[in-house]
């Protein structure tokens, strides 16, 4: 596989809290979505829901060279 870009764009909160709409890293292999997020803000460490290409993912899932991720900051309550 050869290198190119993987886009991550956040939503809500978490474009204040990493800093920007969207960060682009240089990926020579897949790496792992909690990975480039720590390479952001490596104090980050809270629940967020995770889509790779329109799909869901986790933060466990591998971004590949073209891949966008979206990070939306986790909705829920009780």
């Amino acid at each position: 596989m050869g290198s190119g870009q993987v886009k991550i764009v956040f939503f809500g909160f978490l474009i204040d809290f990493f800093k920007g709409r969207e960060h682009i890293f240089e990926v020579d292999s897949p790496v792992k979505i909690r990975d480039l997020l720590r390479k952001i803000s490596p104090n980050f460490n809270f629940e967020v829901v995770v889509v790779v290409n329109d799909y869901p993912a986790t933060m466990d899932s591998y971004a590949r060279p073209g891949d966008i991720v979206k990070v939306f900051p986790h909705i829920g309550g009780g």
